[in-house]
């Protein structure tokens, strides 16, 4: 014998793919904003390691001729045409420069910075 339906297992499923396609698309802008916030902190992060590399190597070739303090000046002016802030310098007897530089990406409230160290000079 078979129980009579009376439409009871429809209507209880009625709405049920309306709520997985909101969850479904509330989940893909997760990802979304997830993936954003990652490349964000791969590009800071390439931004300073570049900026600290160039800048090293200007530190390192003006050092000789120009002396520290202006080599260090020219690596601040090379760190910050590469978005950068030059945090720490020197230059060592040797010749060779070290330096720091601070990437720094900033979006309304959200705020997202990298630093990064190099050195460059003879040997």
């Amino acid at each position: 014998m078979s129980w009579p339906d009376f439409g009871i297992g429809r209507r209880r499923d009625r709405g049920s793919a309306t709520v997985l396609a909101a969850a479904l698309a509330a989940l893909v802008v997760a990802f979304s904003i997830g993936a954003a916030v990652v490349a964000t902190a791969v590009a800071t992060s390439h931004a300073a390691r570049n900026g600290a590399d160039l800048a090293a190597l200007a530190v390192a070739s003006e050092a000789w001729s120009a002396g520290p303090a202006t080599a260090c000046a020219q690596g601040g002016a090379i760190a910050a045409a590469n978005g950068g802030v030059l945090t720490a310098c020197s230059v060592h007897a040797s010749g060779v420069a070290r330096v720091q530089v601070t990437v720094t990406w900033a979006r309304g409230p959200w705020q997202l910075a990298s630093t990064a160290s190099a050195q460059a000079g003879p040997g």
